[in-house]
């Protein structure tokens, strides 16, 4: 079974996706935010035994939240899971 570093990789090879991770570069965190949630809204999602560790959807924008927290623009430990835990990305998104 792949890791999940493999998984991600894999994932995120796909031109489409980095079109559109480019297309957020210079964008407010707001922004990003909603441009995550619209593109996981209209993925076409595939799941497994795994559930959404196997979808490359759900891996492609959980690994684009865990680089915004790397990037100190969230906080640590967000996740997918987490933003749909916790009404997706309202926090973020509310002035």
């Amino acid at each position: 079974m792949a890791t999940y570093q493999q998984r991600v990789r894999n994932a995120v090879n796909n031109p489409a996706w980095q079109e559109y991770r480019e297309s957020m570069k210079g964008k407010t965190l707001e922004r990003k935010i909603v441009m995550l949630h619209e593109y996981w809204l209209l993925g076409s999602h595939t799941h497994s035994p795994n559930g959404w560790l196997s979808c490359k959807v759900c891996l492609r924008v959980d690994n684009y939240i865990k680089a915004l927290c790397r990037g100190g623009q969230l906080r640590a430990k967000e996740s997918l899971k987490t933003f749909q835990e916790n009404d997706w990305y309202e926090e973020y998104t509310k002035k």
